[in-house]
């Protein structure tokens, strides 16, 4: 995959929230976030285009603090060693003992007689007799069958060896979430906000597929890929090396955390009502005057060691 920085960005469109996101400091000093996190939008390309990759927009956002985080998950699958290899084991495990097993099941069908024979009434009688004859019939099966197994379980408070043990799988996906409240300070703003959503709903849905003429038609064209990158702001010194446009990676006034592979967005929720009030406000122009975008987001490669050692 493409860096931003290696890709065709002829006619891509950059949109940030809020106004002074890292450049154009105003007065209010307060008002000039320094850390930011942009989301590189990828077209794939197709046949016609020999599945060359586009960038098409680019937006900039404060650093919310879930994507800061990560979570790093191993597959595992459950294994056994198999019928035939467990029923060896367990003929392994009873050589040389003869019939044991089956001599202290008997003790043991010896004890339940003895503790029940004192039973007063038909009724007790009878269910002692019961119980005494089952444990016999139990006794008599096989060793190593379901059933005398479960009473061997009961009475001597042991579990028989599954022989089972993890298989490994892989590593898993990493997956992000962010969030926002959008707040507009202005009218410049409020457009900006709109402008975010709209390409973040971009970036989840799919697009018409284009080529094969009639044979392709109502075929969907897969979403654009994204790369999240964030930025933090490091003094140096030099104030006004901060000064003016978004920096790209590479620049030495801000330095990459959480580096992130290629991802495909999973979910954009997008609320109107951003501050939860009874009753949504907005502007004269009809403009919300609050806006929560969520996503939530998933790298398409999976790590290994060698990544870590990137930075990832």
């Amino acid at each position: 995959m493409a860096t931003p920085n290696q890709l065709n960005s002829t006619g891509s469109t950059f949109v940030k929230w809020p106004e002074y996101l890292a450049g154009n400091s105003p007065s209010n000093a307060e008002k000039y976030e320094k850390n930011f996190i942009m989301f590189y939008f990828v077209d794939q390309g197709d046949l016609t285009t020999d599945f060359a990759q586009t960038l098409k927009y680019t937006v900039a956002l404060p650093v919310p603090k879930d994507p800061l985080k990560s979570t790093y998950s191993a597959g595992y699958n459950t294994g056994d060693v198999g019928a035939g290899t467990r029923a060896a084991l367990e003929a392994a495990g009873l050589a040389g003992q003869g019939n044991d097993v089956g001599s202290k099941t008997s003790s043991l069908m010896d004890k339940v007689k003895n503790a029940v024979a004192g039973s007063k009434g038909s009724d007790a009688g009878d269910t002692a007799k019961n119980a005494t004859n089952n444990l016999a019939t139990l006794g008599n099966l096989a060793p190593g069958g379901g059933a005398v197994q479960g009473v061997i379980q009961r009475m001597t408070k042991t579990v028989k060896n599954p022989y089972t043990f993890m298989i490994y799988t892989g590593p898993e996906f990493r997956s992000f979430s962010a969030s926002w409240l959008m707040i507009p300070d202005n009218a410049e703003e409020s457009k900006a906000i709109q402008d975010i959503c709209r390409v973040f709903k971009l970036g989840i849905l799919p697009g018409m597929a284009d080529v094969g003429g009639e044979a392709f038609k109502g075929v969907w064209k897969i979403p654009y890929l994204v790369i999240p990158e964030i930025f933090v702001y490091t003094r140096d010194g030099n104030e006004s090396k901060h000064q003016g446009t978004v920096k790209a990676s590479g620049s030495s006034s801000y330095k990459p955390v959480q580096r992130f592979k290629t991802c495909v967005l999973k979910s954009v929720d997008v609320d109107y009502a951003g501050t939860g009030a009874m009753m949504p406000t907005f502007y004269e122009d009809g403009m919300p005057s609050a806006v929560s975008l969520t996503i939530s987001f998933q790298e398409t490669v999976k790590l290994t060691q060698a990544d870590i050692f990137k930075g990832y």
